[in-house]
């Protein structure tokens, strides 16, 4: 739903598993592929939260061609660049879980479901489920991380390899 639609507040709304939360900003024809590929996940209890970061008269005009009740638009008055519009997001979701997205990325399908069950499994009382991540910078193609944390691994250890600080081993990339 967009916040302008919106009437009654959140009691009214069906119940959203996962608030999928893309900032965006100037960036209309990137944003709507985004917004899709979260429309065209297997799981359904799901809002599409995103933050306009500043003044966009094209980007909102974009979004609101869009037919999907579970897409609310919400609009910064100034930029608060990346991470502010990213807050924004989460203060305006009603998801039990956030799941945050580029503008200029996109999901697979069964993205969201195969994350929450492995969330779900975890046992853990706040975990964090990251997945891989495919790239492509012309014709060369990457899938990082380059191998999965080791059971016990300090998430440091993971993401930086102390004997060599230039070297990634390990990726937790904002929209995984």
């Amino acid at each position: 739903m967009k916040d302008a639609d919106m009437k009654g507040g959140a009691a009214e709304a069906p119940p959203v598993t996962v608030s999928a939360v893309i900032p965006t900003r100037n960036r209309p024809h990137l944003v709507l592929n985004a917004v899709e590929s979260v429309r065209a996940q297997t799981i359904k209890d799901l809002e599409i939260v995103v933050v306009v970061d500043g003044p966009d008269p094209a980007t909102v005009a974009a979004l609101e061609a869009v037919e999907d009740r579970r897409l609310r638009i919400v609009q910064n008055p100034a930029s608060l660049g990346p991470a502010g519009a990213r807050n924004a997001g989460v203060q305006a979701a009603l998801g039990e879980w956030i799941a945050f997205l580029d503008d200029d990325d996109s999901w697979a399908p069964e993205k969201l479901e195969r994350q929450l069950a492995a969330a779900k499994a975890s046992g853990a009382k706040l975990p964090v489920v990251s997945c891989s991540t495919s790239v492509s910078i012309g014709e060369r193609r990457y899938v990082w991380p380059q191998r999965r944390p080791e059971p016990g691994e300090p998430i440091s250890d993971y993401l930086i390899d102390r004997r060599s600080p230039l070297s990634r081993p390990g990726y937790l990339a904002t929209p995984t």
